[in-house]
This record gives C-alpha cells, structure tokens and sequence, in this order.
C-alpha cells in the first residue's frame, strides 16, 4: 500500500485541532505560571524608597500584577472556549479518516452492494461535517479557500481494486498504521506522565521540607503557601494534560487492534463483498473507541 490521500477537509481540520489545542495548553499553562508567581512573591517583602517619603513593597505589586494577570486569561479561556474547538476539529478530523477509509476498501455505508453512487455520498457525508470546522475556527481554511471533500484519486484507485488487494490495503494501510501509530503515543504518553510524577513528588518533598522549615522557625518566608501553590500547578497541569489516561486508551486501542489483525490475517481469503463491508464497519468502531472515550471524558458527543 502507497501513499494515501485524504480529501483537504481532513488538513483543515487538523490544523484548526492544533491550533486551538495550542492556545489552550498556553493560555491554561500562563495562568498555572501567574498562579505560583503570585504566591511566590506573595510571601516576600522588600520595600523600596521611592522618594518624597513613598515606599513600595515590590514583591506584592507583582503578586497583584499576577493575580491581574490570572483574571485577564481566565476571562479569555471563557470567551473563546479553545478546548471547544479542539475537541470539535479532532471529532471531524478522526470521521474524515474513517469515512475516507471505508470508502476506499468498500466497507460500511460504502459497500459495492449499496445503491447510489458512491462518490456522491461520500461529498455528502462530509458537506454535513464542512460546518463544524467553520463553527470551530471561524472560516473553512486560510484565506477562506474551499475545503476539499470530494475522494482523492488514491481513494478511488483503491476502490476499484479486487476485493483481497483492498483487503491487504486496509490491514496494511489502516489497521497496522494505526496500530504503530498508538504504540508510539502510548510510549511518550507513558514517559511524560512519569516524569510529571516525579515532578510532583520532588515538588510535594520541598514543600514538607519547607513546611517543616517554618514549624522550626529555621526561615522567616511563607514558603509554605509558595510550594503548596506549586503544587497545585503541577496537579492541575498533569490533569489538563491526562497523559496517563491517554497512555492507558492507547494501550487498550492497541489490543483492539491486534485482535482486528488477527481476524483479518485468518479471514483474509474468505470475505465477500457483504461480509468485508460489516467487518470495516466493526474495525472502524474498534479504531474510534479511544478516541470516543477521549471525547466523553471531556463531556462532548462524538460526531459522525
């Protein structure tokens, strides 16, 4: 199996995904950062002469300057709501790939055995999804380009193959890609959620240490609310980011796969049209829990 093309719709979707998964992960990652600046210097005092007889405590106007701060992206989380475009762009993005893939192989709603013309349901299907790229990013593509939704030529190549090439295709193409794909994700997933626990630990034994500290009298600061507010950031990030859920999906999407592969391997020879066309559908389903799941946490329906 080559190279296979989505139709445009899918690169449109990805990038508004991105972006506005960017602009989350900053904007909630700045306000965390503000969070411990504040309590940091929060806890310090150092007053500075700055004539006439006016003196300034420095480290509390940038404790206010911080919690200003805090105020200023909370309220730009709550009117742009990027998590909303993220969550609903990956949604169009992971039905472009399944419905491209159906469509290719003959499996689904695309089986050689349905009536109508296929291509034209295939543009069906995805001019009803158009929209909710427009509604998460507020234009179809830069520069207001059109969003192609119509089957590539690999797709329509692929489709006109005989039924076992079709079906090597999508073990190759779909099933073992994908299944490479979810190894590697759950491998860096794995890594980053360990890392942010020992981040956490190492943070949770400087403030007991600090904690005991001030209980001994042995500093003068308030580095207690210091490392509790640290934290509470590091908490609140490992959660925004869920790297451990993630690499537990991941895993559990992994298996579904093998078993997928294994049927297929023992199946290969012995599909016809009607049954090749429920197995993809089932795959499919196989493929999208993780990503079903991942919606559901977030409290979004999945979108056809």
């Amino acid at each position: 199996m080559g190279h296979f093309d989505y139709p445009g719709l899918l690169g449109a979707a990805d990038a508004v995904s991105g972006r506005k998964q960017s602009i989350f992960l900053r904007l909630t990652g700045a306000t965390l950062l503000l969070a411990v600046l504040a309590a940091v210097t929060g806890a310090l005092s150092a007053r500075v002469d700055m004539g006439g007889g006016t003196t300034i405590d420095v480290p509390a106007a940038v404790a206010v300057l911080a919690f200003a701060g805090m105020v200023v992206l909370t309220f730009v989380l709550i009117a742009t709501r990027p998590e909303r475009g993220w969550y609903s762009a990956r949604a169009v993005a992971e039905s472009v790939k399944s419905s491209s893939w159906q469509y290719a192989v003959g499996g689904g709603e695309f089986s050689p055995l349905t009536p109508g013309p296929p291509a034209e349901a295939f543009v069906r299907l995805l001019g009803q999804i158009v929209d909710q790229v427009v509604e998460t990013d507020g234009g179809p593509g830069d520069a207001g380009a059109p969003i192609g939704i119509r089957p590539t030529a690999t797709m329509d190549e692929l489709r006109g193959r005989a039924l076992p090439e079709r079906v090597d295709a999508y073990a190759e193409g779909r099933v073992a890609n994908q299944s490479r794909w979810y190894r590697g994700k759950a491998r860096s997933n794995a890594r980053r959620a360990n890392q942010l626990l020992v981040l956490s630990i190492a943070v949770q034994i400087a403030g007991l240490t600090v904690a005991a500290a001030a209980v001994a009298r042995a500093v003068d600061a308030d580095l207690t609310g210091m490392a509790a507010a640290a934290v509470g950031a590091a908490t609140a990030w490992s959660q925004a980011r869920d790297y451990e859920s993630l690499a537990q999906a991941y895993r559990t999407t992994i298996a579904d796969l093998s078993r997928v592969a294994d049927e297929l391997a023992l199946r290969r020879d012995g599909f016809t049209d009607e049954s090749w066309a429920d197995f993809v559908d089932t795959a499919e389903q196989a493929i999208s829990r993780e990503h079903t799941l991942w919606l559901a946490r977030r409290g979004v329906a999945p979108r056809r």
